[in-house]
């Protein structure tokens, strides 16, 4: 009853039609929010061409050890897939990295069908799977643990070591573990560093010089601008998407006014889900605000999809049998929503992140 009275309390009443408020007389703002809404979506498929620096990178990282660095969404992912698919043709071994466990689930289901079942295999702290096959996706620190432990349990067999998100070499507690894979790895591995955000570039080059003995090859596009730019924006307390401009802009009495106090996050979920603007991840502070969050759709339906979320929510429980028993089952399948956090065990956030990618999960 608490939980209902609060909704209750803070639900704003959607209203599409406000106008403007006054404190935004004068300018074109309908105009601004309709660029702003149109340019939100998934961008119509186009065709394929490798840029210049896609094409430059793959033969860079046939001879020697490559960074690159290049906006995001660039396609530096093109380049490891090429790469990786090189060397597996020659009968060689690939390692991919990345710094967060759900990035290596995600890359691993993504390589499989990419690469064919058998040909990838997964390292994490929480999952083994098929670690005898030519590709193997891995979280840095195993990486970084197998060579350490090299001199007493045999050499990494890793021809190719691809090393994502490389700018965690800035890292102030984990960059160190970048650093040990770049000096700790074999001589005879080629390494591909994939990077948006390094400023340094070229001082990094040097030092991998320095400590790999033998050249690096270097793929800098100087550009900041990202080939799908992010678009910021905020809810106001009617619900309507506005432009983080707007905010900027505005004094502070005046955003106040504009803005929810507090949000519920059923008003919110349902305010994106009237706009098209579903799947959404939604960032909380703690674990338990998270797990409260979703409790909070006890009696919220989302009929679209709800078949195809049991019957994909019963198929992966056939691998996690244990699945049905989560006390977050009923939320997943009757609303579309679900926490994902460390507190939870990893066939659950197996689960949540595969259900999200095929869009049957509508916030996280």
């Amino acid at each position: 009853m608490e939980g209902e009275r609060m909704a209750r309390k803070h639900r704003s009443p959607v209203n599409p039609t406000v106008t403007a408020p006054r404190f935004l007389a004068g300018r074109d703002v309908r105009q601004w929010v309709r660029e702003f809404l149109e340019g939100m979506g998934e961008p119509e498929p186009q065709p394929f061409t490798p840029s210049d620096f896609q094409l430059a990178a793959l033969q860079a990282v046939m001879e020697r050890d490559t960074l690159v660095v290049a906006p995001t969404g660039s396609g530096k992912t093109w380049i490891a897939e090429q790469a990786i698919a090189h060397f597996v043709a020659e009968g060689r071994r690939c390692w991919y990295t990345t710094p967060l466990k759900a990035l290596s689930n995600q890359k691993y289901d993504a390589f499989r069908e990419l690469f064919g079942e058998h040909q990838v295999g997964l390292l994490t702290g929480e999952r083994r799977e098929n670690s005898q096959a030519p590709i193997i996706v891995a979280t840095t620190e195993v990486l970084r643990n197998l060579l350490y432990a090299a001199p007493t349990v045999g050499e990494v067999a890793a021809d190719l070591i691809v090393l994502d998100e490389a700018h965690y070499l800035a890292d102030p507690e984990r960059g160190v573990t970048w650093e040990e894979v770049i000096i700790l790895a074999p001589p005879e591995s080629r390494l591909l560093l994939l990077s948006a955000t390094i400023a340094n570039a070229d001082e990094l080059a040097g030092w991998m010089k320095e400590v790999r003995g033998q050249e690096i090859a270097l793929i800098w596009v100087d550009s900041k601008a990202r080939p799908v730019p992010l678009r910021y924006g905020f809810l106001d307390r009617f619900g309507r998407p506005l432009p983080l401009e707007i905010a900027k802009m505005l004094p502070e009495r005046a955003l106040r006014r504009l803005l929810w106090q507090r949000v519920h996050p059923v008003d919110l979920v349902q305010r994106l889900r009237e706009r098209n603007l579903l799947p959404a991840i939604l960032f909380l502070p703690r674990r338990r605000d998270c797990d409260e969050a979703v409790r909070a759709f006890r009696h919220f339906k989302m009929p679209e999809g709800r078949e195809e979320r049991e019957a994909m929510f019963a198929q992966l429980a056939q691998l996690f049998p244990r699945l049905w028993e989560h006390p977050m089952a009923r939320y997943l399948i009757e609303a579309g929503v679900a926490p994902h956090h460390a507190g939870h065990l990893t066939a659950w956030k197996i689960c949540v992140e595969r259900m999200l990618r095929e869009g049957l999960v509508r916030a996280v």
